[in-house]
């Protein structure tokens, strides 16, 4: 497991924004993690130099259709009633966890 708030990458900088990874990768952790259990070796630190290196990011956010390089699409949003079909069928899901 990763965690995004790790010494090894936690401090470092998120894209090219004031942030560090530890304060707003949260998504790029996942990213990563998802990625490495599918036999891809990548960090939150490497998949951030990656997506650096390759136009990967637009005013702080991660464009996804870019991660298609390493074989997988964004699909998009979906139902909360279309996971388990999703998780059932081999897909990747990251879900989000909004804060009221």
């Amino acid at each position: 497991m990763q965690k995004q708030c790790n010494p090894a990458w936690g401090n470092q900088q998120y894209e090219y924004t004031s942030y560090t990874i530890c304060q707003q990768g949260s998504l790029l952790t996942s990213i990563s993690m998802a990625f490495t259990g599918t036999g891809h070796e990548l960090t939150p630190e490497t998949l951030n130099k990656w997506l650096k290196d390759n136009d990967g990011y637009m005013s702080g956010v991660i464009v996804l259709s870019h991660l298609e390089v390493f074989g997988y699409r964004y699909l998009g949003k979906i139902p909360n009633s279309m996971i388990k079909k999703h998780l059932d069928s081999g897909n990747i899901v990251i879900s989000t966890i909004a804060r009221d």
